[in-house]
């Protein structure tokens, strides 16, 4: 498998996804199109057109491969004459190929001047500009709402330019609702945040991430699908904060997706297209809302996560992911109590950017790894028993029947029926990342439009692959 799939993968076929994953890192970001490896350009002198599959060692200094950089820029024709899905999306308002517009101005540039201004904002100085002119922003408010307003239209521009996405299209304030979706019990109701574009109401694709950590608040990640004429909706899972019903981890996942997938469809607000991601849990349960066929979505991409859990929690016959279920349990306790900034203090734990935080994570997670029985490892953790925890603990093989629907989230083979876009992103040392490859395997082999994106990131490396993950996400919404 490693000699034969992995490295016929092919790099992105949109150019400027490419430029903008290379200033992070991924200077060629995997993606499969069923085809080999061509080199741009005239063929150097004794060197051969290769094409077809290849093994690992073909292609040495492939910087994702092997973690490194790397000066090289490869396309496949198939890549460049790239059909798309049936069902893509196509962006609410595209503007020119290859050109960036104002909507504001209606000026526009080469894409040529475009990529050095990218070059120039993606870099740390364009991290302190866009701080800088954030809290000018915020300033100002107080004092003059039309400088302030024109300042945040620069603030939007700027932050598309150093993200390397589509332009801003709208600057209207968006319309944020907290909805209320019963389930197909007829007594479960899930609440979720709604943010509607500004302007006059009319039917749009919708963005829906599902969530155990937290819907209330304003999500900044909204605003950017917002500004490009998508809803966006995030959802608390059942029995996570407001919402109705019992907490356990993937047991209704499916369902509840499914069912939040269909009213979303059914919406005035909506075109009847969703796309789903989300990283982690979040990307198990975009998978669950779109295992349904009946219940189509378009796009879906989870990040760090797979379509099955056993093989995560338990990798080897006998052995357990002690830290991953530690550290997964401990900020699922905690973020029950810490009401509007949970996501807030997720960032913090797992990015360690607030000492007290960090200090009790490793604490707790390196005695609780350390302790004997591991039944007792919801003990040492959080103080109180943790059923779930403790009830996959004493189910460690995967044919006991307690894994017959807390396991699969979707079936991506023929017999599952699933027809969306699918697009995996994963990381060199995730423990995800030895299911999600075999996810892959099996909807290619399932005829499904797939790619795999995979970088040189942790799973708790949330800051290396959220501003990757985060591109990849639009680039697939508006294809």
């Amino acid at each position: 498998f490693w000699e034969t799939r992995v490295a016929s993968l092919t790099p992105h076929p949109d150019q400027r996804v490419r430029d903008g994953l290379r200033r992070w890192g991924v200077r060629e970001p995997l993606i499969d199109s069923g085809a080999g490896w061509v080199r741009e350009g005239p063929v150097r002198e004794g060197e051969e057109q290769r094409g077809g599959e290849k093994t690992l060692e073909d292609w040495p200094q492939h910087p994702i491969l092997h973690g490194q950089g790397g000066g090289r820029k490869e396309t496949t024709p198939a890549a460049q004459g790239h059909q798309l899905h049936p069902g893509a999306w196509k962006a609410p308002q595209p503007g020119v190929p290859g050109v960036a517009q104002s909507p504001q101005a209606g000026a526009c540039a080469s894409t040529e001047q475009t990529r050095e201004e990218l070059v120039a904002a993606g870099t740390w100085w364009g991290i302190i500009y866009l701080r800088l002119l954030k809290q000018l922003v915020s300033a100002l408010s107080y004092f003059s709402g039309d400088l302030a307003a024109k300042l945040h239209v620069r603030l939007r521009d700027k932050t598309a330019l150093f993200y390397n996405i589509p332009p801003v299209q709208s600057y209207d304030r968006p319309v944020f609702r907290r909805v209320p979706i019963t389930m197909r019990d007829g007594k479960t109701e899930l609440f979720g945040t709604l943010a509607i574009p500004g302007g006059p109401e009319r039917p749009r694709p919708t963005v829906l991430v599902r969530t155990p950590y937290g819907s209330t608040g304003h999500d900044p990640v909204a605003t950017l699908y917002l500004e490009r004429g998508f809803n966006y909706m995030i959802q608390d899972t059942r029995g996570r904060f407001d919402s109705g019903g019992d907490f356990f981890p993937i047991q209704d996942e499916r369902q509840d997706g499914q069912d939040t997938v269909a009213w979303i469809r059914a919406q005035p607000w909506s075109d009847g297209r969703v796309g789903v991601h989300g990283v982690s849990y979040m990307g198990m349960t975009a998978l669950a809302a779109a295992s349904d066929p009946a219940v189509p979505v378009e796009t879906v991409v989870p990040v760090m996560a797979s379509s099955e859990i056993f093989r995560v929690a338990f990798p080897a016959e006998g052995a357990v992911a002690v830290e991953l279920l530690a550290m997964w349990t401990w900020l699922i306790v905690q973020l029950g109590k810490q009401s509007s900034s949970a996501g807030l203090f997720i960032l913090e734990a797992v990015t360690r950017t607030r000492m007290w935080v960090a200090w009790d994570l490793e604490r707790l997670v390196g005695r609780a790894c350390s302790a004997l029985p591991l039944k007792n490892l919801d003990q040492e953790l959080v103080g109180h028993p943790v059923n779930y925890l403790r009830d996959g603990l004493a189910n460690p093989r995967r044919d006991l029947p307690f894994w017959g629907t807390r396991n699969q989230l979707a079936d991506l083979s023929s017999k599952g029926g699933m027809r969306c876009n699918i697009h995996f992103v994963g990381g060199w040392h995730d423990l995800f990342l030895p299911q999600q490859l075999e996810d892959y395997r099996v909807a290619r082999e399932a005829g499904l439009e797939v790619r795999l994106t995979v970088g040189r990131w942790s799973h708790w490396d949330v800051i290396g692959y959220f501003g990757v993950a985060q591109r990849i996400q639009m680039h697939e919404y508006l294809r």
